[in-house]
C-alpha cells in the first residue's frame, strides 16, 4: 500500500520491503490519500541516494611568477567526497610522476601531497597537472601554470685613472654573476658609451675591457663612462665609472737665440803719400822719382767664439806716378 502526499513527490532514501512504506505522518493542513492501485510516475518519484565514492582533486603553488634559480613548492590535494570507498586510487603528477599508487581512501578521507622545484632558466612559462583516479571513478585533473622570470647580470664596472690630459683610459667589467648557469656558460654581451650621453659607441662586445679614446679625455677633468652587460636572454644592467683626467703640464716655450756677426772688419791703415819732385834746372832732365813707401800692416783681428768663419777685407795703396 503507498500513500501520497499532495506534492506528489518524495525525497528520501529507503529500503524497499515486501511489506510497504510506512505512511509518514499526517500533514496538518493536508490529508493523506490511501491508495488501493499503484500509484504512477507523476504522483510517486523515489530518488535513490548516490553511495559511490567521488575523488576530488585540487593542485596549487606557493609562487607563480618566480624568478630563475627560485624555488618553489606545488601542493596537490585528494579528497573522497563520495559515500563508499575508493579503492586503487592512483595519483599522477605531469611534473614528477606518481604520488600515489593503489591506495585506499574511505569517504570523507582528505590526502596532501607536497614537492619543491627550481628552475635554472628563464624566461619559462609552464603548465603542470595533477590527475588521480581509481577503480570506481574516471580521471580527475587540476592544473597550475607558472611562469619563470628572467634575472639580469650583475656586475662592477672601473677604470685605470687618473689618467693624464689627452691620454687613453681603460673601463672594465668585474665580478660577473647571474643566478642562471645556463646564462653564465653562454657568456655575457658588453656595450660602452664613452661620454655617457645615451649611444653607446660600442655594443654587444664580447670583451669586457674597452678602450676610452683620448678625445673624450681631451680638455676636461673628469670623463663619466656608462657600461651595460646582457645575457643571452637580453636582460641586461648598467653601470657608471668616473675616470679623473690630470690637469694639463705647462711646458715652456723655446726663445730665438742670438746670432753672432763678425767684428772688427780689418782695413789698411797704411796711407800712400806723394814725394815732392826737384825743380827742373837746365843741365838735367827732370824726372819724378818714387820714394819709398810703406807697406801696409793688418791689425790683428780678434777670433770670434762660437761664430761663422769672418770674411775679411784687404786694402791694398796703389803707387800712382806724378
Amino acid at each position: 500500500t503507498l500513500y501520497r502526499w499532495r506534492a506528489r513527490v518524495l525525497y528520501a532514501s529507503y529500503s524497499v520491503t515486501a511489506t510497504g512504506i510506512t505512511p509518514p505522518p499526517n500533514p496538518a493542513h493536508s490529508p493523506w490519500r490511501r491508495l488501493n492501485a499503484q500509484a504512477d510516475e507523476a504522483d510517486l518519484r523515489l530518488v535513490e541516494a548516490d553511495v559511490s565514492p567521488v575523488l576530488a582533486i585540487d593542485k596549487s603553488v606557493d609562487n607563480d611568477s618566480p624568478t630563475e634559480g627560485d624555488t618553489i613548492t606545488y601542493t596537490v590535494v585528494v579528497s573522497n567526497t563520495g559515500g563508499s570507498t575508493a579503492t586503487g586510487v592512483d595519483v599522477t603528477d605531469s611534473l614528477v610522476g606518481s604520488l600515489a599508487s593503489a591506495v585506499t581512501l574511505d569517504a570523507g578521507d582528505v590526502v596532501t601531497y607536497t614537492y619543491s622545484v627550481s628552475q635554472d632558466d628563464g624566461p619559462l612559462s609552464v603548465i603542470n597537472t595533477a590527475t588521480v583516479t581509481s577503480s570506481q571513478t574516471v580521471a580527475v585533473e587540476s592544473s597550475v601554470s607558472v611562469n619563470w622570470q628572467n634575472v639580469a647580470p650583475t656586475a662592477t664596472l672601473g677604470n685605470d685613472g687618473p689618467v693624464n690630459h689627452g691620454a687613453t683610459a681603460l673601463v672594465t667589467f668585474a665580478d660577473q654573476s647571474d643566478p642562471s648557469t645556463a646564462d653564465s656558460s653562454s657568456g655575457f654581451v658588453y656595450s660602452y658609451d664613452f661620454d655617457n650621453d645615451g649611444a653607446f659607441e660600442i655594443t654587444d662586445s664580447n670583451e669586457p675591457t674597452a678602450t676610452v679614446p683620448a678625445g673624450y679625455l681631451t680638455g676636461v677633468s673628469s670623463r663619466t663612462v656608462r657600461g651595460r652587460i646582457g645575457d643571452k636572454d637580453g636582460s641586461s644592467n648598467d653601470y657608471t665609472t668616473t675616470i679623473l683626467v690630470n690637469a694639463p703640464t705647462a711646458t715652456s716655450t723655446p726663445t730665438a737665440t742670438s746670432t753672432p756677426t763678425a767684428t772688427n772688419t780689418p782695413t789698411s791703415t797704411a796711407t800712400p803719400t806723394k814725394t815732392p819732385t826737384a825743380t827742373p834746372t837746365a843741365s838735367n832732365t827732370p824726372t819724378a822719382t818714387p820714394s819709398s813707401t810703406s807697406t801696409p800692416t793688418r791689425t790683428p783681428t780678434p777670433t770670434p767664439t762660437s761664430t761663422p768663419e769672418p770674411t775679411y777685407r784687404i786694402w791694398v795703396p796703389r803707387i800712382v806716378k806724378q
